[in-house]
């Protein structure tokens, strides 16, 4: 996701979230910077699970009442882990192994290989 113009003269070039100006010091930090360790990461994924089953709900265009809503976020609360773990593979030579393989649907099509 982009932010703000890094060069205001030139539109085309577009800031990335992480590079954030840093408070009280006026200057945009570096994405090195900016990108937090893995602890804060992860308190920061799972601090306010009912707003992001809220906005999940919310893009789906799904309306929900709010005992649905604190089900799913119990639900949601207990599986995501489990669910990050089935791509936590320690074995894998890439840092984003090919989740998605494209499958034809059509008769006589050839599946392709992942690049």
């Amino acid at each position: 996701m982009t932010t703000r113009d890094e060069n205001p003269g030139d539109p085309g070039t577009r800031r990335a979230e992480s590079e954030v100006v840093v408070a009280g010091e006026g200057r945009a930090s570096s994405p090195d910077e900016a990108r937090p360790t893995a602890a804060t990461e992860e308190s920061a994924v799972y601090r306010d699970v009912t707003v992001r089953v809220r906005s999940l709900l919310a893009a789906a265009f799904l309306p929900a009442g709010e005992k649905q809503v604190a089900g799913l976020v119990a639900s949601y609360a207990a599986a995501r882990p489990a669910i990050d773990g089935l791509f936590d593979v320690p074995e894998a030579r890439y840092a984003s192994p090919v989740l998605e393989r494209r499958v034809s649907a059509r008769p006589g099509e050839r599946d392709e290989e992942p690049a």
